[in-house]
């Protein structure tokens, strides 16, 4: 199974947004899974609007997305405790991992599942915990189905 990958900084021009989605898009007809960390950088965005409104359609194609508090805040700014779950509601990732900086990780499968993994090492990156989540949601997904 291939899995086709794109986050960061590198997002943030709408050219290189342009761009990077025809790769989406060609990774994806040849049936790679399509994952995004938009790893949003409020500092160095100009134009918050045309920057999400960009962002949206990775979002849309994402069957993975890794997505901090941080992230979230900046895309839903005026939703407080039940951002995850309308964020999960709109963009419908077969899996979404959230992090929480010292607060450590969450997964949430399209399958209802969801998992809370407390952060082990402070400072940590999330990309290090991800293999747990997912391991977790599998275990939890099959309790679930039985």
């Amino acid at each position: 199974m291939l899995c086709f990958y794109v986050g960061s900084c590198a997002l943030i021009p709408r050219e290189v947004q342009d761009t990077s989605f025809k790769f989406v898009q060609v990774a994806r007809q040849r049936g790679a899974l399509f994952s995004i960390d938009p790893n949003c950088r409020p500092s160095k965005i100009d134009n918050r609007e045309e920057y999400f409104e960009g962002m949206i359609r990775f979002l849309r194609a994402a069957v993975f997305i890794k997505l901090s508090d941080e992230d979230l805040h900046y895309f839903y700014p005026e939703l407080t405790d039940d951002a995850l779950e309308i964020f999960a509601q709109e963009y419908l990732p077969q899996l979404c991992i959230y992090t929480v900086g010292s607060g450590g990780r969450m997964g949430q499968s399209a399958f209802a599942v969801s998992v809370r993994i407390p952060a082990v090492l402070p400072g940590a990156p999330a990309d290090a915990s991800a293999p747990v989540v997912i391991r977790c949601i599998g275990s939890r997904y099959e309790e679930f189905r039985n």
